[in-house]
């Protein structure tokens, strides 16, 4: 990280053609205190209800899962604000488990209770990392192009909020590590889209994390697994959130916080005390900075942003091919499938039995899941190759293959899509006939 790279810089000139397109008919994004939201719903018209005595906590309540709750998150920020001068300290309550997403927390009922028994300020929102689809190409998850599904259970959560008297926050998280730019830029625009149509608020999290990135520190956001915040990753959420609740600079508070100590699952110990996060004084007032600046940085846009829609990942496509004769097919046909996340071998035997074509699949992943083996329907020798479908059910929905014939090869691609819900999968299979 010593040495900005070619991607960085892209990253760089993506935050502040950013900032600059800042237009009028951009979402409120509001000033995040109690106070000044309260002056921006007067302004609009709105009915509110006088503020809060200054001895009284601000209350918020967190729904949302490992990102949320990793280091424990709405701790390391009530730390923050016990650590400071601001007159209002900080109670938080979570409510998050492993992989959730805003529709299993609306269906599992948990979320919608604590919002509805409890007196918050606010209540912050934060989606599943792919925003609550399930969207692979080539066995790698890639964000949706399509965050209606998200927008959709967004707007429900919204609706219960604004009846409990809260203010709803949108959590931007990041993207995963080495992945595109276009992975950032389509987590940034579902949220700021969504939060201008209901006139939410966004913590802008996964911004002031590309920021930080792009700086020559050896400061590591992520754990090992390229997703999950590191203790730093946390702390820089949290003085985010601190700068957006408060409308304060977080540099100089605390960089050493302690506290109860919660499990992979969500699951608080609180018989336990342990470190959350330990940083250098110089690491922790960097990333205070860059929390403080990011959200300057919006307000001096004028509070309203327009965040294009990103195009959607390259998908792969059918090579040319040329139609197979019967002796060109039959036999047995070994090769690679990358259709989920862990690549696998691929086994395609032929056979000719009248005027009937008999397929038998086997996909195996070296032991480390359960082989797969697709019920064959449909198949079909077509102008350049093959086509077959998977009549079971695979994750829910119908896998279809096709691909071109090339002589001794195979190339084909295969597709899973669901129609109750956002999964699609998309990948690549190469087959070789054996002799």
């Amino acid at each position: 990280m010593k040495e900005l790279s070619q991607k960085r810089c892209f990253m760089l000139a993506a935050i502040v053609t950013f900032v600059l397109v800042a237009g009028a008919r951009g979402m409120a994004f509001g000033s995040a205190s109690l106070m000044s939201r309260l002056a921006f719903d007067r302004q609009q018209g709105k009915n509110v209800e006088a503020p809060a005595q200054k001895d009284q906590p601000l209350k918020v309540l967190f729904i949302g899962n490992s990102l949320t709750y990793y280091n424990n998150l709405p701790h390391l920020l009530e730390q923050l604000a016990a650590s400071s001068d601001v007159p209002r300290k900080l109670r938080t309550r979570l409510v998050g488990f492993g992989g959730a997403t805003l529709h299993s927390h609306w269906e599992r009922g948990a979320a919608l209770k604590a919002i509805r028994e409890g007196t918050w300020d606010y209540v912050v929102l934060q989606e599943q990392s792919s925003l609550g689809a399930v969207y692979m190409v080539n066995g790698t998850r890639s964000i949706t192009p399509d965050p209606e599904f998200f927008h959709q259970y967004a707007r429900l959560f919204d609706k219960e909020i604004r009846q409990s008297g809260a203010k709803t926050i949108f959590f931007l998280t990041w993207a995963r590590k080495d992945t595109p730019p276009r992975e950032q830029a389509a987590l940034t625009y579902a949220y700021m889209k969504i939060a201008k149509e209901l006139q939410a608020i966004v913590a802008p999290v996964g911004i002031a994390w590309q920021e930080a990135r792009m700086g020559e520190s050896e400061l590591s956001l992520y754990l090992e697994d390229g997703s999950h915040p590191s203790g730093s990753g946390s702390y820089l959420a949290a003085c985010v959130f601190y700068s957006l609740l408060y409308e304060k600079s977080p540099l100089g508070l605390r960089a050493r916080i302690t506290g109860n100590p919660i499990d992979d699952r969500g699951v608080i110990d609180p018989n336990k005390t342990a470190v959350l996060v330990d940083l250098l004084e110089t690491d922790a007032n960097r990333l205070q900075r860059i929390a403080w600046q990011t959200r300057r940085r919006l307000t001096a846009a004028g509070g309203s942003i327009e965040t294009p829609k990103p195009p959607p990942p390259k998908l792969p496509t059918l090579p040319t091919g040329r139609k197979p004769a019967i002796a060109d097919l039959e036999g047995l046909w070994k090769g690679r499938i990358k259709l989920y996340q862990q690549p696998g071998k691929m086994e395609l035997r032929l056979s000719r039995l009248g005027e009937v074509w008999k397929a038998e699949v086997r996909i195996s992943f070296d032991g480390k899941q359960e082989a797969i083996v697709p019920a064959i329907s449909a198949f079909e020798v077509t102008d350049i190759g093959i086509l077959f479908a998977d009549s079971k059910e695979s994750h829910g929905g119908i896998a279809k293959y096709q691909a071109a014939f090339r002589g001794r090869t195979l190339s084909g691609i295969a597709e899973i899509i669901r129609k109750d819900e956002p999964f699609h999968a998309i990948g690549t299979w190469e087959l070789k006939r054996q002799r």
